[in-house]
Formats: C-alpha cells, structure tokens, sequence
C-alpha cells in the first residue's frame, strides 16, 4: 500500500473520486491534487477546493440514496497543490520542464507540460521535503498522460491558421 498519492485536477472529477473513494474505505492514503487548470471560468469555481467538494458531496448523495448508512459520512477535506498551476492553462513552468527532463532521462517517461508535468513537478518536490525523508513512506504519482503518439499530428498543423491568441498552446507543446 502506499501512503501518498499525486494526481493532477482539471475537472477535479479524478481527484474527488480518489479521496472519496479512499475514505470510504477508510484507506489511509492522503489524496494530493496538484492544480493544473484555471481555478474558476468566469465566476465559477470549476477546480478549487470547493469544486472537489461539490462533486464529492454529489457522488456521497448517490451513494447515500442507495446505502442509508452514508447519510451521515463526513467528507474528507481535499488537498490541492495550487503553486504548480504557473500563468496559464497549457503552459509550461520551470519546475514542469525540469520534472519532465528528470522523468525522461533517468526512467524513460514522456511526460507533457500541462498535466504529468506540473503533477511530476510536485511529487519530486515531496521527495525532497525533509519531514518525508525522516519518516519515507511509498509515494505514487499518477500518470495521466495520453499514450497516443501526438507528433505526426502537430507536424500536419497549419500554425499560421490558428488564431494567435490559441497558437501558444500548440507550438510550446513536447511530444
């Protein structure tokens, strides 16, 4: 079993059904969101603490429809790393490119900048900390990254074709 758990929130959908689904079965893994999305679309919250929330309470309100003895569970407090977010969706940070050089060279991992890379980011900052090197423990990063090979692709588009506001989120992606 191990102890922690890093995945990325965008929807905050995955990051709700781990924790929820931990405590549930009173599994003692501490669930860590690392944001990777805006943190509200216009005045909606759609990757906060409060969005987690929501959809945990949405899915116990399922649940407890069905198995009365979920009325009264108290919800988890969900943990979201918001540091690693940087200045926009789709963009690359420092800590992103350095995790996926890391994940690269040394295990062979391909990793991209908005999602596995932020996450990676955040989980090497982990190993770090010094409270984890006193008391290790096992830690796993959840690699969401889509195995489709995305190049061939990318060499077809037509960059000069897509509006300027949106050609940045092709032209800094690493395949």
């Amino acid at each position: 079993m191990f102890d922690t758990l890093f995945v990325p929130v965008g929807s905050s959908s995955t990051v709700a059904g781990l924790t929820l689904g931990c405590a549930l079965l009173d599994l003692p893994i501490m669930i860590k969101g690392v944001r990777v999305a805006p943190s509200h679309v216009g005045p909606i919250p759609v990757c906060t603490p409060r969005s987690i929330t929501t959809l945990m309470k949405g899915a116990l309100d399922i649940l407890a429809s069905v198995y009365p003895q979920y009325h009264n569970f108290v919800l988890p407090t969900p943990i979201l790393l918001e540091e690693y977010y940087g200045m926009d969706y789709g963009l690359g940070t420092i800590e992103a490119e350095s995790a996926m050089t890391i994940a690269w060279q040394q295990e062979g991992i391909p990793l991209e900048q908005t999602y596995t890379g932020k996450t990676f980011a955040a989980f090497l900052d982990e190993l770090k900390n010094d409270e984890i090197k006193k008391n290790p423990g096992l830690h796993l990063f959840w690699n969401t990254h889509n195995s489709q090979d995305m190049q061939a692709v990318q060499q077809r588009c037509e960059l000069q074709k897509i509006p300027a506001s949106l050609r940045h989120y092709i032209e800094g992606v690493h395949v």
